[in-house]
C-alpha cells in the first residue's frame, strides 16, 4: 500500500510539474509574440498559460496590456484586477487600471485605486497627479488641488 502511495504522489508531481513548464513555456511563447508586435498570437498563448496556471499575475498584467493596447477595458479591468489580487503591488498595474477604470466610465473606483496606490507606494508622484485630475474631473477643486500639492512637493 505505501507503495501505491508513493508512486501516486510521484505521478500527480510530475504531472503538476508538467503542466507548471506548459505554462511557462506559453507565457514565453506570448512574451516573444508581444515583442515582435504579434498581439493576437500573444494572446493566444498567454489564454493558455492561464489556462493551466491561473494564479500566475504576470499571464494577467500581460493580457491586462493587451486589452489596454485595443481598448478593450473591462477586460484589462479584469486582468489587472486579478493580477492585483495575485500580489502583483506593482505601480504600474494600479495605473493601468485606474486609467481602464476612468475609459469603462468608473471614476469613483479609478479613484479608489489611486488612494490604493497611494497607499502602497506614497513616494510616486503620478499617483497624486493621477488622482489630482480625477478630482478636477468630478469638480472636487480642494482635493485635488491637495494631491496636485503632493505632486509638485515629491517632483521636486
Amino acid at each position: 500500500m505505501k507503495t501505491l502511495w508513493l508512486t501516486v504522489v510521484l505521478i500527480l508531481g510530475t504531472v503538476a510539474q508538467v503542466f507548471c513548464q506548459t505554462a511557462e513555456v506559453h507565457l514565453e511563447k506570448g512574451h516573444a509574440f508581444l515583442t515582435s508586435n504579434r498581439a493576437l498570437q500573444a494572446e493566444s498563448h498567454y489564454l493558455q498559460a492561464l489556462e493551466l496556471d491561473s494564479t500566475s499575475s504576470e499571464v494577467h498584467l500581460r493580457l491586462g496590456e493587451i486589452y489596454l493596447k485595443r481598448k478593450h477595458y473591462p477586460r484589462a479591468i479584469i486582468h489587472y484586477e486579478a493580477a492585483l489580487g495575485l500580489q502583483s503591488n506593482h505601480p504600474t498595474t494600479y495605473i493601468h487600471l485606474a486609467f481602464c477604470q476612468q475609459q469603462n466610465g468608473s471614476i469613483d473606483k479609478a479613484i479608489h485605486t489611486y488612494l490604493t496606490l497611494i497607499e502602497n507606494h506614497p513616494e510616486l508622484p503620478e499617483a497624486y497627479l493621477g488622482l489630482g485630475s480625477l478630482y478636477d474631473r468630478q469638480g472636487l477643486k480642494q482635493k485635488a488641488e491637495t494631491a496636485y500639492a503632493s505632486y509638485r512637493e515629491l517632483k521636486h
